[in-house]
């Protein structure tokens, strides 16, 4: 560890912020024990994804009902701002991890399972492809200017035959033993990528990546849907 810039507390801290989100709100800008990969640039986004951004942080920050604006909005004095530029990245390197992006030249590493609370605030892992890194600043009150490192992603549908091979995941580290304990299988079938109008539920907070996992497609006996078989990997940032 003696490379990286962080401590190992720093690093045990990051890894298990996906299973804390029950107790504690992972709004993206907790410290991360890494950096954003090259090709980095300075772009401005879109009207209509800095209304998802500006829907992202009203939800992010609900319990503290701050207002957010762009310019194209007039708000009241007390409103914060949410500028159009970012800073796009291609990849993100975890210690020897690296996640990429559809940016990159292969999207293998694109893959992801992201944790979030469902309607029952019961914790659940979604698969997702991310489109590509990015970090953002916004100026809070009494804080001052705060950066976010989030994720544009796509969403891969449930399936009915999620659990279909009904294999749980065993002899892993603590933390993704814990996660079989919540629910996830060593091989789970979805349905492909949706094509939704983006919304704020594609962004999302780097923090809450669970893991990377590898992908196949697949049609079960006597069906006529292909499904895509999603296999979760370990998570090689140990310490």
């Amino acid at each position: 560890m003696a490379k990286y810039n962080f401590s190992v507390q720093e690093a045990l801290y990051f890894k298990s912020l996906p299973f804390l989100i029950s107790q504690m709100n992972v709004c993206g800008y907790e410290p991360i024990p890494g950096k954003l990969l090259t090709p980095i640039c300075e772009v401005i986004m879109e009207e209509s994804l800095v209304d998802c951004l500006i829907n992202y942080y009203e939800r992010v920050y609900a319990n503290l009902e701050y207002q957010f604006y762009s310019g194209s909005q007039h708000q009241d004095r007390h409103a914060i701002f949410v500028s159009p530029s970012i800073i796009r990245a291609s990849a993100l390197q975890i210690a020897d991890e690296r996640f990429g992006s559809k940016l990159c030249r292969s999207d293998l590493s694109a893959n992801v399972m992201v944790a979030f609370l469902d309607n029952n605030n019961n914790l659940e892992y979604w698969p997702a492809t991310i489109r590509y890194f990015f970090k953002h600043s916004i100026v809070l009150p009494y804080v001052g200017c705060t950066e976010h490192i989030l994720a544009v992603v796509d969403w891969y549908g449930k399936s009915s035959k999620i659990n279909h091979f009904n294999v749980l995941r065993r002899g892993l580290s603590r933390i993704l033993d814990g996660v079989a304990q919540n629910g996830m299988k060593h091989v789970e079938l979805w349905k492909p990528l949706t094509n939704r109008k983006l919304s704020c539920e594609n962004i999302i907070p780097v923090q809450r990546i669970v893991c990377r996992f590898m992908k196949s497609n697949y049609c079960p006996q006597n069906s006529r849907t292909n499904l895509i078989a999603v296999i979760p990997l370990n998570r090689r940032f140990s310490v």
